[in-house]
C-alpha cells in the first residue's frame, strides 16, 4: 500500500495508528539553568536489555519554530530520564504536553513532585 504524505490530508493521524499499542514516554531533561522540563513522547520505546535502551523521537518544533526544549537540552546535557506514564497521571501528562515558553517548566507550573536521579533503573 502507497500512501501520499502532504500538508493537505492527515497523514499523521494515520502513520500513528500503525503501531498500537504505544507506551508514552514522560522525558525529563534540564537546561542550562537546572530548570526541569518534562514532556510527553508517543515515538518512545524499549529497543534493547543489554545494555538497557530506550529510543525517543523528539521531531517536531517548538511554538517559535525552534527544536523542541528536550532535544535542546539532551544535547546541551546528556543525561535524561524515561519516565512511563500510568494511568493515573494521564491527566497531567496531557496538560504537560502544552506549548510552555522555553524559560517555563512544566514542572513548577504544574506542580509536578520529582525526586533526585541517581544513575541507573528505578522502578
Amino acid at each position: 500500500m502507497f500512501y501520499e504524505v502532504t500538508d493537505k490530508n492527515d497523514w499523521l493521524t494515520h502513520f500513528k495508528s500503525l503501531i498500537v499499542p504505544r507506551p508514552i514516554g514522560w522525558i525529563s531533561s534540564k537546561n542550562n539553568n537546572g530548570q526541569i522540563n518534562l514532556a510527553p513522547y508517543s515515538f518512545f520505546n524499549a529497543i534493547a536489555t543489554n545494555p538497557p535502551m530506550v529510543v525517543i523521537g523528539p521531531g517536531g518544533y517548538s511554538k517559535s519554530g525552534n527544536n523542541k526544549d528536550t532535544l535542546l537540552n539532551i544535547k546541551n546535557n546528556p543525561e535524561f530520564v524515561c519516565n512511563f506514564v500510568s494511568w493515573d497521571v494521564k491527566d497531567i501528562m496531557n496538560e504537560s504536553s502544552y506549548s510552555f515558553d522555553n524559560n517555563e517548566s512544566e514542572v513548577e507550573k504544574l506542580n509536578i513532585k520529582t525526586r533526585r536521579f541517581e544513575y541507573g533503573i528505578h522502578s
